[in-house]
């Protein structure tokens, strides 16, 4: 089945929501860690090597960040071919063992973001979140990979249609992603709510085809792509019509994840552009 620009709006929107979290709210914290073995079922033929987070910063324009780029052996070990950044896990992959004490220097996120097809109630009710605030001294060991950590904010589109613009077959295409925001404090919370209601009136570019979702099948950041030339030249331009906010009470899901400060954000957001000609 093809790549429609449905699953490039979903993607983009969110990477632009990233880059805002870093590039705004500095939402992220650098950190020197010491790195755990363990293995992973899914890459039965590579090493993993853990860090205590659960997400690592990818956006390398924004000053301050430090991007993971290898490990310490205690030599430097550079990424290539044969050691990997799994960004969306906070760990490396290795094709060889490497013994020894292993470091590395990166930015870990404070707020990690998922994509989604469940309701916000499922994942309210159903969850129970892994809690790890990134503030925390001294953490050792590792975060398992493909668990959901909190603070976090879950992506999924609620609704989308065309609307007339001008003569000559061009529409509006809108999509509206709503974003459920379950944060460990009322601080973040409010943070990413003024965020959210302050994207009204801005674009981002929709990245479409090989480079629609940043990340390779190891979570590492595939080979060409730049989000600051994105940002520069964009290929394709979503416009962000209206963005609101509503704070949730934690009542109803309290008894699963008592530690929860929740909200909900929305973004309406529009493409002009010709839905009977291909994507």
């Amino acid at each position: 089945m093809n790549y429609t620009l449905g699953h490039s709006v979903l993607s983009s929107a969110k990477t632009y929501f990233d880059y805002r979290l870093i590039a705004d709210l500095a939402a992220y914290q650098n950190k020197t860690v010491a790195l755990e073995s363990y293995t992973d079922s899914r890459f039965g033929n590579m090493y993993a090597y853990g860090t205590p987070y659960a997400q690592f910063v990818y956006h390398s324009g924004v000053s301050g960040v430090q991007i993971a780029s290898g490990l310490y052996n205690p030599s430097f070990l550079a990424k290539n071919s044969g050691l990997l950044v799994d960004y969306n896990n906070a760990r490396f992959l290795s094709t060889g063992i490497i013994t020894g004490s292993k470091t590395s220097t990166m930015s870990v996120r404070e707020i990690n973001t998922y994509l989604t097809t469940y309701s916000d109630s499922r994942i309210l009710n159903e969850s129970a979140f892994n809690s790890h605030p990134t503030y925390l001294p001294n953490r050792t060991g590792y975060i398992a990979p493909y668990q959901q950590v909190v603070s976090a904010a879950f992506f999924r589109l609620n609704e989308t249609k065309n609307e007339p613009l001008s003569l000559g077959g061009t529409d509006w295409t809108a999509y509206q992603v709503r974003i459920l925001c379950a944060m460990n404090d009322n601080f973040k919370l409010t943070a990413v709510a003024d965020m959210i209601r302050d994207m009204k009136n801005r674009t981002f570019p929709v990245l479409q085809g090989q480079y629609a979702w940043p990340f390779n099948e190891h979570g590492d950041i595939k080979s060409g792509w730049d989000y600051n030339s994105y940002l520069n030249a964009p290929p394709v331009t979503a416009f962000i019509d209206r963005a609101s906010f509503g704070y949730i009470q934690n009542d109803v899901f309290a008894g699963k994840n008592p530690q929860l400060e929740v909200g909900i954000g929305t973004l309406d957001i529009r493409i002009a552009r010709n839905p009977h000609l291909p994507y």
